[in-house]
């Protein structure tokens, strides 16, 4: 019965790369082996449809861009017996929509094995990056780079549900995704008594914000790290950090996106304005600032207009800067508030959300492949 076990593991191993049926002889008959297709699931849902970033995982985003399986059929062992150093039964497939998250399709379509003793364990994170299968994949393992420019920056979600050790008796694979990183937004106002008695009209225009370490602000946020997929609690297991970068948004990234920057005046600014865009959020790696901190740099340029107005524009440029003590962890918001009285600029306040209000599960109906 040995032998007899141990040639059905390499017929397994053999016939399921190409997704066929496999047929297995029993006594004196032919008995058809599972025809069960592996499906997925996204349980623990909300609706991520009104979001907006454009780079974050999303419903919108997740149906192009599909989020990536790694899959290991471990026989009849326990994955924590018999870890693989590669994904061999989905080496990084791609899972997407083609019609408006009705449907989910992957290929090649991969079967349950027969015998229901033989385990599959399943791992995901989106969006998908076709770069990891293979070289960018040891175990459960996945390395992940920041970009310093925000407008090529990615976010990245991994699978928190216990997918471990799965076989043909189960309904679908269900993943619930969290999101791996923070994100790091600003919102001004100008204060109520912000005007000066000698000029009728304040303007400062915002011209850059950037947040780093030092006087410099050169570095100090993380640039890479490696993500493990293994993980079953709510806080992402990163690994080999390494890197030290600074960050910046400019007025392609404000809101209301003028080359000029964005303008608070005396006359209407006392409210409290959002100075990114929707979709341009910094991205960074967790990381602990709550003891050394890092410093927020504006840069900004005033402009003081006389009573009469006969004459020009005064205009003259600064950067103030302020320094942030936080721990940034992953699947939170943090929106910093800067206050000027047009003038100079102080850290009025710091608030910290989930990234959602359930925590950043997203549900998807559920993945018909195209057979």
């Amino acid at each position: 019965m040995a032998m007899y076990k141990d040639i059905l593991r390499v017929m397994w191993r053999v016939l399921t790369l190409s997704g066929i049926l496999l047929f297995i002889s029993c006594e004196n008959g032919v008995e058809e082996a599972s025809s069960s297709y592996v499906s997925f699931e996204i349980a623990n849902s909300q609706d991520w449809n009104e979001v907006t970033k454009g780079q974050e995982l999303n419903n919108v985003t997740l149906r192009s861009s599909g989020f990536g399986v790694l899959a290991y059929y471990t026989e009849d062992d326990d994955w924590s017996q018999a870890a693989f150093a590669t994904p061999n039964f989905m080496n990084n497939t791609r899972v997407t929509s083609s019609n408006s998250g009705k449907s989910w399709q992957y290929a090649p379509l991969k079967y349950w094995p027969h015998n229901q003793k033989d385990k599959v364990t399943f791992f995901a994170y989106a969006p998908y990056n076709g770069n990891l299968a293979g070289g960018d994949v040891s175990g459960s393992k996945v390395d992940f780079e920041i970009a310093q420019d925000v407008d090529n920056q990615k976010d990245i979600s991994w699978s928190n549900s216990s997918t471990m050790n799965l076989n043909k008796n189960v309904n679908a694979v269900n993943f619930t995704f969290r999101h791996a990183l923070a994100r790091i937004g600003f919102a001004v106002k100008a204060s109520a008594d912000a005007v000066s008695p000698l000029r009728e009209e304040i303007t400062m225009t915002i011209k850059k914000v950037t947040i780093g370490y030092g006087a410099g602000a050169t570095g100090g946020f993380y640039t890479s790290g490696t993500l493990d997929l293994n993980n079953t609690t709510n806080t992402p297991a990163w690994s080999s950090i390494s890197g030290s970068t600074s960050f910046s948004l400019d007025p392609a990234n404000f809101v209301g996106n003028s080359s000029s920057g964005f303008a608070l005046t005396s006359e209407n600014s006392s409210e409290t304005q959002r100075l990114n865009r929707d979709d341009a959020y910094i991205m960074v790696l967790p990381q602990d600032f709550s003891s050394n901190g890092f410093r927020l740099f504006v840069e900004y340029e005033v402009s003081l207009l006389s009573k009469n107005q006969s004459v020009d524009y005064h205009t003259y440029t600064n950067r103030g800067f302020a320094d942030v003590k936080l721990n940034l962890e992953a699947n939170k918001t943090y929106i910093i508030y800067i206050n000027t009285d047009l003038k100079s600029i102080s850290i009025d306040d710091i608030s910290i959300t989930q990234w959602d209000e359930d925590g950043g599960s997203v549900v998807i109906p559920g993945i018909v492949p195209e057979i």
